[in-house]
């Protein structure tokens, strides 16, 4: 269904705008293919351990909007632990209204697995705080709220529990806030290395370079460094940043952010495909 601002009251299905590359990304973030797996290799059917998932959303944010009066935050935080559940997740994340609320959102997904063990101990902990001082209800009483709301709140708090409990860390990212490709991303490129490059997508405003750090070696993140260090300045003269914390996530490749369509330019499958028919020659 085509967005349209004459009829806001209209859902809109159409921030996936390509399964196909969809699944190809989100099998990258869970090492399916590329750099994880040999020519012929089968796909790993057990990246993920038995408390793992992974998870992706719809964020909204302000600075997509030409509306005033947005209110940012996250929705429909859902998981998933196949590439075809994924693609099912990524379309009840992507189901808004038209308007400026579809305008000012955008598709992420986390870029390491999620520790669900540690999610719910995290929400067992401070659920019976968390629900008196911010939601006005206790054990005992649940204060005019039905059974649907109370349940409801608590699965929101634990799908964010989850988004914050990271299980392990297997990629890192660099954000690349320049369109050029010549320029910053050709400089972070050179730096890391496309051997250590898992996949790059084009997102609104610049790329998302997803790479397997641990295997660079001292030299190379020296490298990865400097240019970091040479950007412009902070705030929205800032260039290059590189991914912290245990919730960092990336455009979804085939989603969007805003109206733009996100994609991938680069993945280690092509790396891998020109390598081989190198050896033919």
């Amino acid at each position: 269904m085509e967005t349209t601002k004459h009829e806001p009251g209209l859902f809109t299905m159409n921030m996936v705008h390509s399964e196909e590359e969809l699944l190809h990304g989100l099998k990258h973030l869970m090492g399916d293919v590329g750099s994880d797996c040999d020519e012929g290799d089968e796909p790993q059917q057990e990246f993920l351990r038995g408390h793992e998932t992974m998870i992706l959303y719809r964020n909204v944010r302000k600075k997509y909007s030409t509306e005033p009066g947005i209110k940012e935050g996250l929705h429909c935080i859902e998981t998933f632990r196949t590439p075809e559940q994924g693609l099912e997740a990524a379309y009840r994340a992507a189901l808004c209204r038209n308007g400026p609320v579809r305008e000012a959102s955008a598709l992420y997904v986390a870029i390491n697995p999620r520790n669900v063990s540690e999610a719910h101990k995290l929400t067992q902990a401070n659920y019976s705080h968390w629900l008196e001082a911010k939601a006005g209800v206790t054990r005992e009483q649940p204060k005019g709220k039905n059974r649907e709301d109370y349940l409801g709140t608590l699965d929101r708090a634990l799908r964010c529990n989850i988004l914050r409990c990271q299980a392990r860390k297997r990629l890192d990212m660099i954000d690349v806030d320049d369109t050029d490709p010549t320029t910053w991303l050709r400089r972070i490129r050179e730096a890391i290395g496309d051997e250590h490059i898992d996949m790059i997508t084009q997102t609104k405003n610049g790329y998302h370079v997803l790479y397997q750090g641990k295997k660079m070696n001292p030299q190379e993140h020296r490298r990865l460094q400097n240019v970091l260090s040479e950007n412009p300045g902070k705030g929205p003269m800032e260039k290059v940043t590189r991914g912290k914390g245990a919730t960092v996530a990336c455009a979804l490749p085939g989603g969007s952010q805003s109206f733009h369509k996100t994609r991938i330019i680069y993945c280690a499958c092509q790396r891998k495909q020109r390598e081989t028919e190198e050896e033919t020659v």
